[in-house]
């Protein structure tokens, strides 16, 4: 287009006019090859702002999805983690009901494992997606953005804070806290060690009579039950919540952008019970549906422990239940396992999985 109006320029200077009116028309012919090139000069400059006008909106529509894809990720991680908690509060009931009831019933060098294991109700709550906020350049007259803001700033601001508030423990709340004023001796539950196996190795911890007999009696105080009271009660509320604070905000996000979803589209299994006997490098599975929610596969393993995990990290993993071992825990403890051949099921729907060994 700029060669077209460009030979039209040059084509106003070289034309002959009649004699007579040369010199009235020069000054024209060049006031016109000066509003030409004026006229070039401007839309070279518009065009070049468009196109970085362009540049910059993939830019940051890139960098937008990029921030979108992080946080829908870290939410839809914290939303399977609320099976964790319902998991653990089922746990946490039992042993609020022995120490209420039949404190006698308990050995005495499992009262410290008990009481511990009452703080780790949301220990793993996955709230990192903020850290994504910056990515995120809301425009407030595109709709589709300001939806999705309004429903972060809903789950950030409000729902988040308020179940936060409610259970998470202080530290002076904690029942570590107690039990170091106590001065009991502390144990540490390592990461994928199910409850019963922490409370199991605490007891080896060396605890004298005399400390047990005060934490006997701390535990008899009415100010002591009614914290327990409350603890159970947080359990109980945790275990009837059918919808996770995530959910709309992941709905939302869904709804505006199609390559989202809540599909798994590798899983492997890790740990030493497989015969790399490693943590991080593990044993691809097949899917054995489209929806990606079963996986199966023929796996030789070894006397160890193993877990299921996604995309070779663990933003998404799965162990077994602190009640019921047959049951598959998003985040939950190691699986044990004996060394054979086995078909192994992942069942995601149903939550459930199957080592069948195979003769």
């Amino acid at each position: 287009m700029l060669r077209f109006f460009r030979q039209i320029r040059q084509r106003l200077l070289t034309d002959n006019p009649p004699a007579g009116s040369r010199r009235a028309n020069r000054f024209s012919k060049y006031l016109l090859y000066a509003v030409g090139e004026i006229f070039l000069v401007v839309v070279g400059i518009l065009i070049a702002l468009q196109v970085n006008n362009w540049n910059e909106q993939r830019i940051q529509l890139n960098r937008y999805e990029f921030g979108i894809e992080k946080i829908h990720k870290r939410l839809f991680a914290s939303s399977l983690y609320w099976e964790t908690y319902q998991d653990r509060a089922q746990y946490q009931i039992a042993v609020i009901d022995s120490l209420l009831d039949i404190p006698d019933s308990i050995p005495p060098n499992r009262m410290v494992g008990n009481l511990l294991v009452l703080d780790e109700l949301i220990r793993d709550w996955y709230v990192d997606a903020h850290l994504y906020l910056d990515y995120l350049n809301f425009f407030p007259t595109d709709s589709v953005q300001f939806d999705i803001y309004e429903s972060l700033n809903r789950y950030f601001n409000g729902a988040y804070q308020d179940l936060e508030a409610y259970y998470k423990l202080k530290e002076e709340e904690s029942f570590m806290h107690l039990l170091k004023n106590q001065n009991m001796p502390i144990c540490d539950l390592i990461p994928g060690q199910s409850f019963k196996n922490f409370i199991r190795e605490c007891s080896n911890t060396k605890v004298s009579t005399e400390q047990i007999s005060d934490l006997k009696e701390l535990i008899s105080t009415k100010e002591f039950r009614a914290r327990l009271q409350l603890q159970k009660t947080r359990c109980r509320n945790l275990m009837v919540t059918e919808s996770t604070p995530e959910s709309p905000v992941l709905e939302t996000i869904e709804d505006s952008f199609d390559f989202l979803n809540r599909h798994f589209y590798s899983m492997e299994i890790v740990g030493s019970g497989t015969l790399p006997g490693s943590w991080d490098n593990g044993i691809k599975i097949t899917p054995s549906n489209k929806e990606y929610s079963i996986w199966q596969d023929t796996v030789t393993l070894k006397d160890g422990e193993i877990k299921f995990r996604v995309d070779k990290n663990w933003n998404f993993n799965w162990g077994i239940g602190e009640m019921d071992q047959d049951k598959l825990v998003f985040g939950g403890p190691n699986i044990p396992v004996k060394a054979g051949t086995f078909l192994v099921t992942i069942n995601l729907d149903k939550k459930n999985y199957e080592l069948k060994l195979i003769p």
